[in-house]
C-alpha cells in the first residue's frame, strides 16, 4: 500500500500532488501514508538480502523518527487545544 491521493473534490487539494489540506481528515491520511512508506521501506530492505543493525538504526532515526515526531506534535497540539478550548490562548496553536 503506497500513498494514494484521496478524493480531492472533497477538500480542494491539487489532483495528483501531495495533499496540503489543513483539515483533520487529510492530516490523519498523511500520517497513515508516512507510516506505510516507512514500513514499505523496511520491508523492501529486509527482502533485498537482510538488514544490518546500522541500517536499521539509520532507518529508525532518518525515516521513522521524523514521522513519529510529526505524529506526536499533532497529538500534543490536539490535546492542548482540547484543554484550552474556548480560551483566547488557543489562537497561538493554530495561526490559520
Amino acid at each position: 500500500m503506497s500513498y494514494q491521493p484521496h478524493d480531492v473534490t472533497k477538500c480542494g487539494c491539487v489532483a495528483g500532488g501531495p495533499c496540503a489540506c489543513p483539515c483533520q481528515k487529510c492530516a490523519d491520511y498523511r500520517i497513515r501514508a508516512w507510516r506505510l512508506e516507512g514500513l514499505e521501506l523496511l520491508e523492501r530492505r529486509l527482502h533485498a538480502g537482510g538488514i544490518e543493525a546500522i541500517d536499521l538504526a539509520e532507518l529508525v532515526f532518518c525515516h521513522l523518527r521524523p514521522m513519529l515526531d510529526r505524529l506526536i506534535e499533532t497529538e500534543v497540539r490536539r490535546e492542548v487545544a482540547r484543554m484550552l478550548k474556548g480560551r483566547a490562548v488557543v489562537s497561538f496553536l493554530d495561526p490559520g
